[in-house]
């Protein structure tokens, strides 16, 4: 369920959220947002009973996939939210926006703990250390800020693509990001030593998003030239690449147990692979 969820987040942009279940039957939840409003980013809970979406009035809203009820609605971005994420333990939600800001937020009591300012630009992909204890955004200004989420210090910068960061991940031992880029390429940074430790080339245009499998040893990246490659973590090297979407791939998402890849492309098609 989780997977088809998350794979909407950029491609649909309409006021009604398509949610495919895969449990059981397949069916369909529809969602009704205010007119007008366009859902960029889209997550689940951690108890898979609610989704949280970025939009473009601004906001980030809450719903229950059961009842399709809007459950809560938090204000305080000033531009629209293009990246949202829920913690590991569940109870906090990062978002990231055209405003320059990351901000997190209380699910449980509603309400916006604290911002984060540093960015010189749009905030695309925002995301939670495994352990909850820190945050990492990218940005349009070519920077990957590491925050500090209890005192809401920025404790690092990362420097090396030359373009704009669109996709960002955290490897399952918190030791290494993984970033995509409009410059097409892939950075391997070191989150101890604060460098990039390996650049990847292979993809022509936008790496629009970006997977770690759930095992840390290989990534899984897709963009612009409508390719899905498999590269190996450890060997630094690409091993496979996938292909079938007829124009720029938006978002991919990795299965838990590491075998299947879900990819949403702006040819209006999802599709899944065996990896």
């Amino acid at each position: 369920m989780i997977l088809i969820i998350r794979i909407f987040k950029y491609f649909i942009l309409v006021p009604i959220i398509f949610l495919y279940l895969l449990s059981g039957n397949h069916s369909e939840a529809y969602i009704q947002l205010p007119q007008g409003v366009k859902v960029i980013s889209i997550a689940l809970s951690l108890d898979g009973r609610s989704i949280i979406t970025g939009n473009s009035d601004k906001t980030i809203r809450i719903f229950d996939i059961t009842s399709k009820e809007e459950l809560k609605v938090f204000r305080g971005h000033t531009d629209e939210v293009l990246s949202v994420s829920v913690s590991p333990d569940g109870r906090y939600i990062l978002s990231g926006s055209k405003d320059k800001t990351v901000k997190l937020w209380d699910i449980y009591w509603g309400r916006e703990i604290r911002t984060f300012k540093g960015h010189r630009w749009h905030v695309n992909s925002v995301c939670f250390s495994k352990d909850g204890s820190y945050a990492i955004s990218g940005s349009f200004d070519k920077s990957i800020k590491i925050w500090d989420l209890s005192s809401g210090r920025e404790f690092g910068t990362l420097l090396g693509h030359k373009g704009g960061i669109f996709s960002l991940d955290i490897s399952s031992d918190g030791r290494y990001i993984v970033s995509g880029s409009s410059d097409g390429t892939i950075k391997i940074w070191d989150i101890v030593l604060g460098k990039e430790i390996r650049s990847f080339m292979g993809h022509r245009g936008e790496v629009s998003s970006i997977s770690f499998t759930p095992d840390g040893k290989y990534f899984i990246s897709a963009g612009e030239d409508k390719i899905i490659r498999v590269w190996d973590f450890e060997k630094g090297k690409e091993v496979k690449i996938m292909m079938g979407h007829k124009n720029k791939i938006n978002s991919i998402s990795v299965s838990y147990d590491g075998r299947y890849i879900l990819s949403g492309s702006s040819d209006k098609t999802v599709k899944l692979w065996k990896r």
